[in-house]
């Protein structure tokens, strides 16, 4: 494949330009429409769980009292299985370890703080807030928007959010707020949106694989492999070892002479795996320079080998199924139908985001978690892809009623939820409910502590990375030329994206 070396004139161009920039946001963004429906928690008491033995505490005024405030919480109302937020409210306790520690949280919160916190659910959470914005209408306190393939990074730049640097109260370097999402989503001394324990939305729109191991012992690959999970912990979860496992595997079950939905494969996998594999190899649809500035650094000679290496396995289709590729001509959504196939024991391993990890809890044979390989073993770390559609970030809207108090509030319900909502996931819903192994407790530290938000397709500068990610529903691999036909439109996107986020002041 013709090899060819990007360098962005963008970056450039506008140096000096990031070099001087100075943020103090206070801007106005556009206007959308919206159907929502509202539900709120007022002052109710319950006692926190003996069970939490790490004492976290906000860095906030002693005896801070919000006087009642009411903070509503922009949420969406996702109508797909498994995608729909459940991590802002909870009418009352139930039983079930996530609506019960968001119902603690709340109301822990409302009595420590006198306030009451009300959810505001949507199925058009942009729609809603530009509304909000634009007419500065400050009922809005917080919102949860989903990254949507470069819609959040749009309202971010058309001015819809503060600039959470510049919130006082507001301490970045806490532990509730995931620090990579700090490091990576903040451009050019600005950060508009970061993912928080205040959603699980992060979590379950990140990426790893799912493996059967009853498949795994009978198919001999303990013997000539050894224990899978020991391999990921001391590094030689490498993309040729996978690779050579899923490429072993390919049975025509049904006899039927073609390789359908009947059948059996190495993987299953998805369009938005071409993106996971990419992050997995250490790679950026686009990264930032000294300067905080963004520039394209996906196509470049040091990352043909690796970029062609994924392409030429993911498109043996004999061995990789594209999920999306056949279910999409059917009535059968694609998720369902990959899920359904792993449930059926129709492959040895799947690409998953974690909340498709839920579907599975009515397999038979157990399963166990891995993350994404390494390109090789001179790779320092693995690599977890945050979802650029799904992942769920939190913003601070321009016209709330005060961005400092919002900011306490945030400090406050985010540090409560790293206390009782990240357990809630992390180790009752998925260790205990799903996983169904202890040895799945190391690889989900793995896969959550390393994760990447890879601002080209967060931003989706240009539509650079969709137009990639389409590329596996044609099974076509010349990235090099659909980079170079379309190179002067990326880049004038990206300029305007540039010139744009240096007038935000």
């Amino acid at each position: 494949m013709k090899r060819i070396i990007s360098v962005s004139l963008v970056a450039v161009m506008l140096l000096l330009g990031a070099v001087s920039c100075s943020q103090n946001a206070d801007n106005s963004g556009t206007s959308g429409n919206s159907e929502t429906q509202t539900s709120a928690v007022g002052n109710e008491s319950v006692q926190s769980s003996e069970e939490i033995t790490e004492e976290l505490k906000p860095n906030l005024p002693e005896g801070l009292d919000f006087e009642g405030h009411v903070f509503t919480i922009l949420n969406n109302d996702y109508g797909v299985p498994g995608w729909a937020q459940r991590d802002i409210y909870a009418e009352e306790l139930n039983g079930t370890p996530i609506n019960d520690a968001v119902f603690q949280r709340n109301a822990n919160i409302s009595e420590k703080y006198n306030c009451e916190i009300q959810s505001l659910q949507t199925m058009d959470l942009n729609g809603t807030l530009s509304k909000a914005v634009n007419s500065q209408d400050d009922s809005i306190d917080l919102a949860t928007p989903y990254f949507w393939n470069g819609q959040i990074g749009q309202n971010a730049v058309s001015g819809f959010f503060v600039n959470l640097k510049e919130v006082s109260s507001i301490d970045l370097s806490s532990p509730w707020y995931d620090q990579k999402s700090v490091q990576d989503l903040e451009i050019m001394d600005k950060l508009y949106f970061m993912t928080t324990d205040l959603t699980i939305g992060d979590e379950i729109a990140t990426a790893g694989i799912v493996f059967n191991k009853k498949l795994y012992e009978d198919y001999g690959y303990h013997d000539e492999y050894g224990d899978i999970y020991q391999i990921v912990r001391d590094g030689k979860w490498t993309f040729d070892t996978f690779q050579n496992m899923v490429l072993s595997l390919s049975q025509d079950l049904d006899g039927n002479g073609k390789m359908d939905n009947n059948d059996f494969y190495g993987l299953l996998y998805q369009r938005d795996s071409l993106h996971s594999f990419i992050n997995a190899f250490d790679m950026r649809f686009a990264e930032k320079d000294q300067y905080g500035v963004p520039a394209y650094t996906l196509i470049t000679e040091a990352n043909a080998d690796k970029i062609d290496s994924i392409f030429n396995f993911l498109y043996k289709k004999d061995n990789c199924f594209h999920v999306m590729n056949y279910f999409d001509a059917t009535t059968t959504d694609f998720t369902t139908g990959m899920c359904n196939m792993f449930i059926n024991n129709q492959a040895m391993f799947m690409w998953i985001r974690f909340a498709d990890v839920e579907m599975l809890r009515t397999m038979d044979v157990d399963f166990g978690i891995i993350p994404m390989p390494k390109y090789d073993e001179n790779q320092k770390e693995y690599y977890s892809t945050v979802n650029n559609y799904m992942g769920t970030a939190t913003v601070i809207p321009q016209s709330c009623y005060d961005p400092e108090k919002v900011g306490m509030f945030l400090e406050a319900i985010s540090c409560e939820s790293r206390k009782l909502l990240r357990p809630a996931y992390y180790d009752v819903n998925l260790q205990g409910k799903i996983s169904r192994d202890e040895e799945s407790r190391d690889m989900l530290d793995i896969i959550f502590e390393n994760r990447a938000f890879d601002i080209g397709a967060i931003y989706n500068f240009g539509g650079f990375s969709e137009e990639v990610y389409r590329m596996t529903q044609t099974y076509n691999s010349d990235y090099a030329s659909l980079y170079a036909k379309g190179q002067k439109k990326y880049d004038k996107s990206l300029e305007k994206f540039i010139n744009d986020y240096l007038e935000l002041e």
